[in-house]
């Protein structure tokens, strides 16, 4: 069932999704709404449930609670092309919050501010006051003033109250936009997964269909 072509397109590792690997899928229908269940017999471990009610997905289980909605009625023939990021992108609540923090990304994002922007300024600046050379020491106090700041940010960055605390300074001092405020942001992996099942529920369905 683990599909790595599928996994490609939902941004995951197989080891994110090998607790899926004895999963089952049981569709029925009441009126005009469809219920899968995604589940491995026995256990509740991993359980997906998806109800498709017109223009909407409500999703709830033993991986969080979410409503994924659309313009239109929504069929599973659709999530064979989407990725994580339209995917969450029609997550209108959930249990995780659309987005969730990442230490690691914000670190990577602000090392690479700092060597893009700044790095090769700052070094001239201090190979020019080491060797006695006029320079513009304004703009070296400036420089070391942001790195300092980057530095905190890196520090606190698993921390996010801490690191928006400080994020909020370096906005205000230096910056013209809060894009720093939301360099550590990604997609829950919860929500990829709820794409994932629907990619896999998706192709086993249309397997069987095509087999009768």
């Amino acid at each position: 069932m683990i599909n790595s072509k599928i996994l490609e397109e939902c941004d995951l590792k197989e080891s994110d999704v090998i607790f899926f690997k004895n999963h089952k899928i049981n569709v029925k229908e009441i009126e005009n709404i469809k219920i899968i269940d995604f589940k491995a017999p026995g256990t509740n471990d991993y359980y997906i449930r998806y109800i498709f009610d017109n223009d909407k997905i409500i999703v709830t289980g033993d991986l969080g609670s979410a409503i994924y909605e659309w313009n239109g009625c929504i069929t599973l023939k659709k999530f064979s092309i989407m990725g994580p990021h339209n995917f969450n992108q029609k997550c209108s609540c959930s249990s995780e919050g659309k987005q969730e923090w990442c230490g690691d990304i914000a670190k990577k994002g602000l090392t690479e501010h700092w060597e893009s922007n700044f790095k090769e300024e700052y070094e001239r600046l201090l190979l020019e006051a080491d060797n006695e050379i006029d320079y513009d020491y304004t703009r070296l106090d400036e420089l070391e003033e942001i790195k300092d700041c980057l530095d905190d940010l890196i520090e606190n960055s698993e921390d996010y109250i801490e690191y928006s605390s400080i994020a909020r300074k370096y906005y205000i001092d230096y910056e013209s936009d809060g894009w720093i405020h939301e360099l550590g942001n990604r997609i829950p992996i919860r929500h990829k997964l709820h794409l994932f099942g629907l990619k896999v529920i998706g192709r086993e369905l249309e397997e069987h269909c095509s087999n009768d």
